[in-house]
């Protein structure tokens, strides 16, 4: 019984530290200006769209490339069928 409270106590404890340390941050976040946080926004806008486009181009050649292998093995499957059906 001993290890149960001395367990409820340790949680207890820590959720009591988690919560004290959740409200000091909270506190000593600095209040940021509207122009600050519109130009971030913009900014991390940009940013978003040069990934967006450089994944969507890698995307587009993954395709192309799978693509143009199936299509190359394919076309071997089948000139060796051909060349099979010949005498």
């Amino acid at each position: 019984m001993k290890t149960l409270t001395s367990n409820i106590a340790r949680i207890v404890m820590v959720s009591t530290l988690f919560s004290a340390m959740a409200v000091k941050a909270e506190q000593a976040e600095p209040a940021t200006s509207p122009a600050v946080v519109a130009e971030a926004k913009a900014e991390s806008g940009t940013v978003l769209n040069t990934i967006k486009t450089e994944l969507l181009q890698d995307l587009q050649q993954q395709l192309t490339d799978s693509i143009t292998q199936q299509a190359s093995s394919a076309l071997s499957h089948v000139v060796q069928s051909v060349k099979a059906m010949l005498p």
